[in-house]
């Protein structure tokens, strides 16, 4: 996994990177959503519906993105 892969050639460092970067932001999402549902005053499905606003989506993007991300570096 150290090596130039065959279709991202020396862009397998910069693959990572991203992978890193967007499941960074995924994480950090989810845990704001955890917090928000210990101490806030909504419940996790009121945050996940899909009228939830804003934070369902961004949710729902960046887990999509994650996967796709991980699957193009280890192929």
């Amino acid at each position: 996994m150290k090596g130039e892969s065959v279709w991202l050639g020396s862009g397998r460092h910069v693959a990572l990177r991203v992978c890193q970067t967007v499941s960074v932001m995924t994480v950090v999402l989810w845990a704001y959503m955890v917090i928000a549902r210990l101490f806030g005053g909504q419940g996790m499905y009121e945050l996940l519906r899909p009228e939830g606003g804003a934070i369902s989506t961004m949710m729902i993007v960046l887990a999509g993105l994650c996967v796709i991300f991980w699957s193009i570096y280890f192929s």
